[in-house]
């Protein structure tokens, strides 16, 4: 016969239940109700873009850059923004080099757009872009490879080089880890017209103050 187990006076009845009680005096898990911030710190929200969200592409991150540094860098510049999210990759759990920024407002991501695209955070200049549908995908035949350009020139001017033939995109520079231009970099335009345009005026011209080179201009 099964004895019952004897109850001290005042004792009250456990409840019958399978598994273990919630918590147990865990403390609870990041991104779980309960969790609190750090004193002084602000919490970067995970997210990833959504059609009901506005949302900023930011590319050329920096591998040391995540979630909390993306968001405050933001939120220290004077932007108002919901939340921020870097990218990795699925298989290899490694950084992507990538991620996205949510505003609460058009107005504001436009703000940010003209005024955050190619400013260096960390020992790269990040590259800013609105998202694009598939439907509204730019072609592949109008990014752009340049190549043997001066130590000199970085992210910003390579951009401004090439924006007076049409809509860039995005622009990036080829860095090393001390932030130093490894001479080529990318220019994605909007339209196939614009990037036959920039290799016909651009390609073998010669650019530089300290030491001028010729640069080469052809589709990647």
């Amino acid at each position: 016969m099964m004895m019952m187990p004897q109850m001290m006076p005042g004792q009250q009845p456990r409840p019958q239940g399978r598994g273990m009680a919630p918590n147990m005096g865990m403390p609870p898990q990041m991104g779980q109700p309960g969790m609190m911030p750090f004193p002084g710190m602000q919490m970067a929200q995970p997210a990833q873009p959504r059609k009901d969200k506005i949302s900023l592409h930011v590319g050329n991150l920096s591998d040391n850059v995540y979630d909390t540094e993306l968001y405050q860098f933001f939120k220290n510049n004077g932007y108002s923004i919901s939340s921020a999210k870097v990218v990795f990759n699925k298989e290899t759990k490694q950084h992507a080099g990538f991620g996205y920024i949510n505003f609460f407002t058009q107005d504001e991501a436009d703000r940010c757009l003209d005024s955050m695209n190619n400013v260096k955070l960390g020992n790269k200049q990040i590259m800013l872009s609105k998202i694009r549908s598939k439907d509204n995908a730019v072609p592949s035949d109008a990014n752009l490879i340049v190549r043997n350009l001066p130590k000199e020139v970085d992210q910003a001017e390579l951009m401004n080089l090439f924006k007076q033939f049409g809509k860039v995109v995005s622009c990036k520079l080829e860095v090393d880890r001390n932030g130093e231009s490894k001479g080529y970099g990318y220019v994605q335009f909007e339209k196939t017209q614009e990037a036959q345009a920039a290799i016909q005026a651009m390609n073998d011209k010669e650019i530089g103050k300290d030491q001028k080179k010729k640069i080469s201009v052809f589709v990647h």
